[in-house]
């Protein structure tokens, strides 16, 4: 089966973990906590995560499905990706919520890979890594709701 959208998979996280963050910021917390290191910190006058130099529009537009980050993009956060450091932000979050977003997990479009034994965390980190790494393994930009970051 198919890989959850990222506009799907950050709507649900964001019902838990939106923190009274804006979806743009949303958007550049979740591509900055799958990366190693400190990605949102700037390098001379570019940032790591490539996320944090768009426009807030673009990163709506991510949020919502209408556009996609680009494969380019996607394949600069999958060369500094560490799901561990996603899982541990993930953790941060109360019991209750991440059993609530267990269940909206589950209501996603399931991915025939994902190993069913681990944590909500470790679940979030799987989808996660799918989504980028299938992004940025494509080498056309799409766009629309259904499409993959």
């Amino acid at each position: 089966m198919p890989t959850p959208s990222f506009s799907e998979f950050a709507n649900t996280l964001f019902r838990y973990c939106g923190g009274g963050q804006t979806t743009p910021e949303f958007v550049m917390t979740l591509t900055n906590k799958i990366m190693r290191g400190q990605p949102g910190r700037a390098v001379g006058s570019r940032y790591k995560n490539p996320i944090m130099e768009k426009d807030t529009r673009t990163l709506q537009s991510y949020f919502s499905g209408s556009r996609q980050i680009s494969s380019k993009d996607a394949r600069v956060i999958v060369g500094s990706i560490e799901p561990y450091k996603f899982e541990e932000y993930i953790r941060e979050f109360s019991e209750q919520a991440l059993a609530y977003l267990e269940d909206d997990l589950n209501k996603l479009p399931q991915m025939e890979t994902l190993d069913c034994t681990l944590d909500t965390a470790g679940k979030c980190a799987e989808i996660f890594v799918a989504i980028l790494k299938d992004r940025a393994s494509s080498g056309k930009k799409m766009s629309g709701v259904s499409d993959y970051i």
